[in-house]
């Protein structure tokens, strides 16, 4: 193309193409050719200043902005990126003045209103902030990120109701925004809703759009859920003479957002539980009675509850009489050479199907109608199979011989931990801004730190519900060890099913990783090290793998959280209860109608067998102080960068010791627990870096 012919436009729109294209080159050359004709034309102005702002040449970026807004005083354009720039590199009080002329030119622009309220924000002018806000959102209803924005902001001021709502519409508007599911998921999870300033409808709504996805922990928002749905109905179930023809179970039962709960959440709440253990029974009990009119009604209910038992690992007591009941449906089912697809979904809710050769036999490779039967099918039957299949491609790394490692490997090769259904859906991230935003508010730099290929140890990755956000560091290999065969081939599962490429399965005990022959830049081992013989030999054996500093998470219980707990051990061990499903319900049921449930019954741990055998009858378990912490990190010269917590209890701590800036003082820490001993209720999670020798 000849340039020599065309219009001043057209060498302006060809410089544009190559700027889109990243061309910068071709494109700086044009724009400065047209300056060469037309020294005040504005635009190409700005656009040099934008050229120089993506390349960090931040003073010539600023040079060509106020350049063109002198060339022509009215460019809103001119003063709007004026204002990026200084957002950019942190001179916000300017920014805000270039914004506010921006918007005296053209009062309709959201992005200015938009990148407004992102510096009163930073500037701590909160109440302006949530009005340039809402001004965006005036002009344009469906500005995504305004909607986004404002929410992070409710609810950092403790405004969770409001927040949600403008999750909700930023998810609407794209429903691809990983970020919005992240932060709604942490909302829910973390905040103290007021209810009756909820519009019901529309949080109904709204749990529906999530559950019907796929792109969050369901279970983490279970408390949330519990509160906007179960209420009421809660009420009426101590009578213990619920029926199934009552009013308001039938809208409980009919009800599509109820039954995707049961799908992919595991009820975490013990009235919830008796409500659906009565259920249960009567369908059992119209079942034993061939009342299949009556159940047929129920069956998407049911096909639901059915998954809901399994995902819990048939954690719910059984009377005598139900146990001889479904013996006897089974039988019946057994005996039966056509598929009764209701009848197998109560025999379900009591007992995996695939314990029965028989129904087996009948069930892998039939094709049911009813895609919540197939999905029971490929949950029961399919999964398990595909997991036997994926067992024979992971490695082994050397021979398990350590006693306690092969009590352990044992109690998870029968109850991998945790199952999981969802997770909140990843989002590729520099670890650098992850490790950031976990130990806010310190800071750190990276030293002979490759950002290009993140070697990842995932120690003790289990099921592969942890490894699922390591995987996520941008350019990064990540390599999962565990004890446990079955634990491994569940989490291959679910990261194959994923489309996870970066992630290598190794079958080992930490105590035999030193025959790893590699090194890694990031180590993570989270609720491992306290369930080894010697947690501090583990510990040894992983800070020789990690590279001079690399980073380190770690997460080791805590005696003050953990006090409670230690009845309900005691009481499980003088009762001689055991880590068997039938001894485990005994034992919940038995912890149920004792003055020991509330020690117990909050912790999502209670509601699945698995996590209760981790959480009450585990192999092996060590607690921590942190003043045992202190001299651990001491005596392997490990650098403590700061606990990942929730901004809340960040903010308690700065209140209680304002001082300490960077909040890394553990000695102030232990005091903070001492008053506040739920701290670390799940364990103490901690970043570390290893000191360069």
């Amino acid at each position: 193309m000849n340039e020599a012919n065309l219009s001043v436009d057209d060498i302006f729109n060809l410089a544009t193409r190559y700027h889109k294209n990243g061309g910068y080159e071709n494109a700086e050359v044009l724009y400065k050719k047209i300056l060469e004709v037309l020294p005040k034309h504005y635009q190409s102005l700005c656009h040099l200043g934008l050229l120089a702002k993506q390349q960090r040449k931040y003073r010539v970026a600023v040079q060509y902005f106020y350049k063109a807004i002198e060339a022509d005083k009215s460019y809103m354009e001119g003063y709007h990126n004026l204002g990026e720039l200084l957002k950019e590199i942190g001179q916000y009080q300017k920014s805000v003045d270039f914004y506010l002329k921006a918007i005296q030119i053209n009062p309709k622009s959201a992005a200015t209103y938009n990148s407004l309220a992102v510096v009163f924000k930073k500037l701590g002018q909160y109440q302006k902030s949530i009005e340039s806000y809402l001004a965006a959102i005036d002009i344009d209803p469906n500005h995504e990120q305004a909607h986004y924005n404002l929410g992070i902001l409710l609810s950092e001021v403790n405004r969770p109701e409001k927040a949600l709502d403008h999750y909700y519409k930023a998810i609407k508007i794209n429903p691809d925004n990983v970020h919005s599911y992240q932060n709604l998921n942490v909302l829910m999870r973390e905040s103290l809703f007021n209810m009756k300033e909820i519009d019901q409808v529309k949080i109904e709504e709204l749990l529906l759009f999530l559950f019907k996805g796929n792109n969050i922990d369901h279970t983490s928002v279970f408390p949330f859920v519990k509160s906007v749905l179960f209420s009421e109905i809660i009420k009426i179930i101590w009578g213990k003479n619920v029926l199934l023809e009552n009013n308001t179970i039938q809208d409980f039962l009919n009800n599509e957002l109820i039954h995707l709960i049961l799908q992919k959440s595991l009820i975490c709440d013990l009235a919830v539980e008796s409500l659906l253990m009565i259920i249960r029974k009567e369908f059992l009990l119209e079942a034993s009675n061939k009342r299949w009119d009556l159940v047929e009604k129920k069956s998407n209910f049911i096909f639901s509850l059915a998954e809901q038992c399994f995902l819990n690992e048939y954690v719910y007591y059984q009377t005598e009489q139900e146990i001889n009941l479904v013996n006897k449906l089974r039988a019946r089912l057994e005996n039966n050479s056509n598929i009764n697809e209701l009848g197998l979904a109560i025999l379900g809710c009591y007992i995996p199907l695939s314990s029965s050769e028989i129904i087996t036999d009948q069930l892998l490779n039939y094709q049911s109608k009813s895609s919540l039967f197939k999905e029971i099918i490929t949950t029961q039957f399919h999964e398990p199979l595909e997991e036997n299949r994926l067992k024979k491609l992971i490695k082994p790394l050397g021979k398990i011989t350590n006693t306690i490692s092969k009590r352990v490997k044992v109690q998870y090769e029968v109850n991998p931990y945790p199952r999981w259904k969802h997770s909140s859906k990843g989002v590729s991230i520099n670890f650098w801004d992850l490790l950031s935003k976990e130990i806010e508010p310190n800071k750190t730099t990276i030293e002979n730190f490759s950002s290009t290929n993140i070697q990842v140890l995932v120690a003790g990755c289990g099921t592969g519900k942890h490894i699922v956000r390591a995987k996520d560091y941008r350019n990064s290999e990540v390599t999962g060890i565990d004890l446990s065969l079955n634990s491994l081939a569940y989490a291959k599962r679910k990261t194959d099913k994923l489309g996870y490429k970066n992630i290598q399965y190794v079958q080992a005990d930490i105590l035999n990783l030193d025959e790893l022959d590699k090194t890694f830049d990031v180590i993570e081992c989270a609720g491992v090290l306290h369930h080894m013989e010697t947690p501090t030999e583990g510990l040894e054996i992983l800070v020789n793998l990690l590279r001079p500093n690399g980073f380190m998470k770690i997460g080791l219980y805590s005696e003050i959280a953990r006090k409670n707990l230690l009845g309900v051990r005691n009481f499980a061990k003088q009762e001689r209860f055991s880590s068997t499903v039938e001894s485990i319900r005994m034992f919940r049921k038995s912890i149920s109608d004792s003055n020991l449930k509330n020690r117990i019954s909050s912790s999502s741990d209670f509601y699945s067998v698995s996590s209760v055998r981790d959480l009450i009858f585990h192999e092996q378990e060590h607690r921590f102080t942190l003043s045992q912490i202190m001299e651990i990190l001491n005596k392997f010269g490990l650098e403590f960068l700061g606990f990942t917590l929730s901004k809340k209890i960040k903010m308690m701590y700065s209140e209680r010791f304002p001082e300490d800036h960077k909040q890394v003082s553990l000695k102030n820490w232990h005091q903070f627990e001492k008053e506040n001993p739920t701290t670390f209720a799940g364990m103490y999670t901690f970043w570390l870096r290893k000191k360069a020798k």
